[in-house]
């Protein structure tokens, strides 16, 4: 018998995001970015990460997070199918005390933009 009661604590969550995309030539631009999380009670995350995009279509990048004991390292692959239409593959591991317990993480993006509206101005979303 197992009388433990739980209470479920709402706390608030902090971010701060920022990057750059840099032009190094026509078909080749670099993006690095950051993003910081902060909750009470928890350990500050940071995620460091640098793209390139080839042609206005393939992406290629890492990332490194630090969080304490759940550091972990990615690399991700995005390809731009239409102007709407963008796939991609994420691969994380973890480099922390919890590698020897997984395999890593997969993540599938799916991306489609909907325009209801035509824009005014013609302006590329890389973030």
């Amino acid at each position: 018998n197992n009388d433990t009661e739980y209470a479920a604590l709402e706390r608030v969550h902090y971010y701060a995001i920022g990057g750059y995309v840099l032009d190094l030539n026509d078909n080749l631009k670099f993006k690095p970015s950051f993003m910081f999380k902060y909750t009470k009670g928890a350990p500050i995350s940071t995620d460091l990460t640098a793209n390139f995009l080839f042609n206005e279509k393939f992406w290629l990048g890492g990332s490194y997070r630090l969080n304490g004991q759940q550091n972990a390292l990615g690399a991700l692959v995005d390809f731009q199918v239409s102007d709407q239409f963008r796939v991609g593959y994420t691969y994380e591991i973890p480099t922390g005390e919890i590698r020897p317990y997984t395999s890593g993480s997969h993540e599938i993006l799916l991306m489609y933009e909907f325009r209801f509206l035509k824009r005014k101005q013609k302006s590329p979303r890389y973030f």
